[in-house]
């Protein structure tokens, strides 16, 4: 199901029963989904790219310690 307002929009995806996927993001702006899968657009691409983020998450905390960056974080709210 998407959900359009603006420059937002809005997808639930349920890819097993039981489990429910929301995403919200401001760079898709229609309802395309896989030809083969059905997956929408927007959750093929935020698993394409999610991988970057672990591995950045994942070297900021060998790097700094969990502690310290969530402490660093917390300090420019």
């Amino acid at each position: 199901m998407f959900a359009f307002d603006g420059k937002l929009t809005l997808v639930s995806y349920m890819p097993q029963k039981g489990n429910n996927v929301m995403l919200l993001s401001t760079m898709h702006h229609d309802a395309k989904t896989g030809s083969e899968d059905r997956r929408p657009d927007i959750i093929v691409h935020y698993n394409a790219c999610k991988n970057g983020v672990d591995n950045m998450d994942s070297n900021f905390t060998k790097c700094f310690g969990r502690k310290k960056l969530e402490s660093q974080a917390t300090m420019h709210h």
